[in-house]
């Protein structure tokens, strides 16, 4: 943490260091009346795209509906097909207009909000006075490592990540919501289940988050290294200091690589729990079939109704917290 004096009053700029939590809104600090219009259509476009998959569920039911309530294919009128043909290709027309709108508009904020974001911590940094940087002033290579890292990831979290949440989002909600207007009762069993998939993702999210921090705080070691090394290039090729730099360089890395292989493992452990799924399918299965020969349900709405409840789950994992 740094302190940074700016027109008499004291500014914190986080460098290479863990701060303090801040509201996770405060990402959105940079942003203009444009940025806020880009996010508002951004955040109409991720909706859309996360109901899409949903909607299409719900219109396979009439046409599975329509099939099993005639004996034979004869009796199957071009009317219906049309039917269902036409409301896919609307659905699929909506979702292509809905994903550019959603991967635009928030990448357009983005690189406005991080361009700006760069230019103000840079101001405010080469505001200070020189004994400022001689006396309690971060390192060069700190100050260009946490200008570049945080910017680039303030940016990634505001192109990808809020968009991927969004439409995470609403793909669980509409899978669940067309699954109760399908079959109330099978949506209801399956309900407490999305906790088995919740869990993993929610722990992989704040595990990866604190291997992301201490990696970052490796690399910042090891770029402290490299950078008094070509600075002071003539007194460690005068004390033929080379083979200790680069071994110090080299013992600065492995922290990275420790931290790497526990990141991949937990990344294995949360994408192998989402096998969950496959049990969670095989239940609704044997629930379907009961609710079928005993409470006259049809078949074409718990088709359709398994279906967004076993894919409404994956989106909630993929946009955990990471």
């Amino acid at each position: 943490m740094v302190e940074i004096e700016e027109h008499g009053s004291k500014e914190k700029v986080n460098v290479g260091k863990t701060s303090t939590s801040r509201p996770i809104f405060s990402i959105f600090s940079q942003a203009d009346a444009i940025d806020y219009c880009l996010m508002a259509l951004g955040c109409a476009g991720a909706i859309a795209d996360g109901v899409q998959m949903p909607m299409i569920f719900f219109f396979c039911t009439m046409f599975f509906n329509d099939i099993g309530s005639n004996t034979t294919y004869r009796s199957l009128t071009i009317n219906s097909i049309n039917r269902t043909l036409s409301l896919f290709l609307y659905t699929a027309a909506a979702s292509l207009g809905a994903s550019f709108l959603e991967a635009y508009c928030w990448t357009r904020t983005a690189e406005r909000q991080g361009s700006r974001m760069r230019v103000r911590y840079l101001g405010s940094l080469l505001r200070q006075e020189v004994a400022y940087f001689d006396l309690k002033g971060p390192s060069t290579s700190e100050i260009v490592n946490s200008v570049s890292s945080d910017s680039l990831a303030i940016q990634d979290v505001l192109s990808e990540k809020v968009p991927n949440f969004l439409m995470s989002c609403s793909h669980f909600v509409a899978g669940y919501i067309v699954a109760f207007i399908l079959d109330w009762r099978l949506a209801l069993v399956s309900f407490p289940m999305a906790a088995l998939l919740f869990i993993p993702g929610i722990i992989y999210g704040r595990v990866l988050l604190g291997f992301a921090r201490k990696t970052l705080m490796e690399y910042n070691k090891a770029n402290e290294i490299a950078e008094q090394a070509v600075f002071a290039i003539r007194t460690v090729y005068a004390f033929t200091a080379e083979q200790r730099t680069l071994a110090a360089y080299s013992s600065a890395l492995k922290g990275t690589v420790r931290y790497g292989l526990r990141q991949g493992l937990t990344k294995g452990f949360a994408i192998g729990s989402t096998g969950i799924m496959f049990v969670m399918w095989a239940f609704m299965v044997w629930y379907g079939g009961h609710l079928t020969a005993n409470k006259g349900s049809k078949g074409g709405n718990l088709y359709a109704a398994a279906l967004p409840l076993s894919m409404a789950e994956l989106p909630s994992v993929q946009g955990s917290p990471t």
